[in-house]
């Protein structure tokens, strides 16, 4: 049977742990690890992994033969061919950072429409000397 643990709080809905426990022997942790060792030990003997940030930036290179879900999308800090040597494999888990994705999309479409990219680390900027207005949004669908 596939062994899963979950080695932090993620605030998992009631049907989320349902159909997680549909696919394994799942361990709960209801408290965040100390420290990245307390961290990596709470990984060892499971095929998979669910955690957060914290404790996987800094212990990734050590991982070996297993699945890990994440609820973000942004793993740049891991290597790709370090994962593979180690049969790693890192996935985000379906739908997270839905919303936080949605309004930093949002975000972007308005300051390029307003053309407020070309403000991006300027310290200082005359205060007569408007950013010109962009065609915007209005009567647009």
């Amino acid at each position: 049977m596939t062994k899963i643990v979950c080695v932090q709080p993620l605030q998992l809905l009631p049907d989320q742990k349902a159909r997680l426990e549909t696919l394994g022997e799942v361990t709960y942790y209801d408290e965040r690890t100390k420290n990245s060792e307390e961290w990596l030990e709470r990984t060892k003997g499971h095929d998979v992994v669910l955690t957060g940030v914290f404790g996987i930036v800094d212990k990734w290179k050590e991982l070996r033969d297993i699945f890990v879900s994440l609820p973000f999308v942004g793993v740049g800090w891991a290597d790709p061919q370090v994962l593979k040597e180690h049969n790693v494999t890192i996935s985000n888990s379906p739908g997270c950072n839905k919303h936080a994705v949605a309004e930093w999309i949002i975000g972007m479409l308005l300051m390029m429409t307003r053309e407020l990219d070309k403000y991006l680390n300027i310290k200082e900027m005359p205060f007569n000397k408007m950013p010109p207005a962009g065609f915007g949004w209005p009567g647009k669908k």
